[in-house]
């Protein structure tokens, strides 16, 4: 966590360094955020179209669009927007720098098959394996957990629209304790409890469901006569 200070009001700020220290709720808070400040973007700049906002330095947005670092220094600091102003540019100009190698940083994968959060222990998606070691990923989940799941496309779609926090509605139903049941009942209690997860679990799951995707494709033909039918053609 990264601490500051603003010597003329006395004030004493932070802000996120770490997967960890950001919540799954503030991370899709602050995706909306910047995709809403980035509208101007074409406007100030003159440019074409979004797709070119890559090509804007950060100096030039720091004299054209000032108001850009503000706002992020405000959202995470929690730092009104006036007094946001009176901060060492390099203050400032560190929120800017940390997300964007948050962003470019490979996040390690640890291959995690649980999770504590509340004192209470929750399971990935559980899979088994064959006498050869060959995994059916899933394997143990049920009929009703397994349909949301091949729901993968749609999920990652709405990730690329910045709508991160589809994840913990995702995780809600398929991440359980020991011996729990898929309950569609319980998913909605537990999804706003998973607003709070931190990012280093949640990078976690959407790299597991990323890795089932093309197997979840295959199994969907046992479940459709149709796709069964054109196989039989092919």
């Amino acid at each position: 966590m990264y601490k500051g200070t603003i010597p003329q009001l006395n004030k004493e700020f932070r802000f996120p360094t770490k997967w960890e220290e950001i919540t799954i709720g503030k991370w899709a808070e602050y995706q909306r955020l910047v995709k809403e400040l980035q509208k101007n973007f074409v406007k100030k700049f003159n440019l074409k179209d979004e797709s070119e906002i890559g090509q804007i330095t950060t100096i030039e947005i720091f004299t054209q669009y000032p108001e850009y670092f503000v706002k992020l220094f405000s959202f995470w600091t929690g730092i009104n927007n006036q007094d946001a102003f009176k901060v060492d540019k390099a203050d400032i100009l560190a929120i800017y720098e940390t997300m964007n190698n948050l962003l470019a940083k490979n996040t390690s994968e640890k291959r995690i098959d649980r999770f504590v959060f509340g004192e209470v222990t929750y399971l990935f998606p559980r899979s088994e394996y064959d006498i050869k070691g060959n995994e059916a990923r899933m394997a143990k989940e049920s009929f009703g957990a397994m349909i949301y799941a091949f729901q993968q496309d749609k999920i990652l779609e709405d990730l690329s629209k910045s709508r991160f926090d589809v994840v913990a509605d995702q995780m809600a139903i398929l991440c359980r304790p020991e011996g729990e049941q898929y309950d569609p009942v319980k998913v909605s209690e537990r999804a706003r409890k998973f607003k709070d997860l931190t990012m280093d679990i949640v990078w976690e799951f959407v790299f597991f469901s990323i890795r089932q995707t093309p197997r979840f494709k295959q199994l969907t033909k046992i479940y459709s006569q149709q796709a069964e039918a054109e196989a039989i053609k092919s």
